[in-house]
């Protein structure tokens, strides 16, 4: 081989050899967009199941306050109607 012929095999390498190493590089970025979208997910389903969580104390929560506010309703209409404020007094 010549130096010219070498020349020609050491460009076609380096052709194939620069696409080559992009395509690593890219797929390297790739798999390191694709973990931080995994972590991004994980986040996204811990904050989830904080709010579920929250939703369903608060619920609760309010379900016992209305609860509270029946009861109490429910006595006073007692007193009303049977105490003294009733017909035969």
């Amino acid at each position: 081989m010549n130096g010219t012929e070498i020349l020609q095999v050491a460009s076609i390498i380096f052709g194939i050899l620069t696409p080559a190493g992009s395509l690593v590089y890219f797929l390297g970025a790739v798999g390191q967009r694709l973990k931080s979208i995994e972590a991004d997910q994980k986040k996204l389903l811990e904050s989830e199941t904080r709010c579920q969580d929250a939703r369903i104390k608060t619920e609760s929560d309010l379900y016992g306050r209305i609860t509270q506010v029946e009861k109490l309703a429910e006595r006073i209409q007692g007193r009303l109607n049977g105490g003294l404020h009733g017909p035969d007094h």
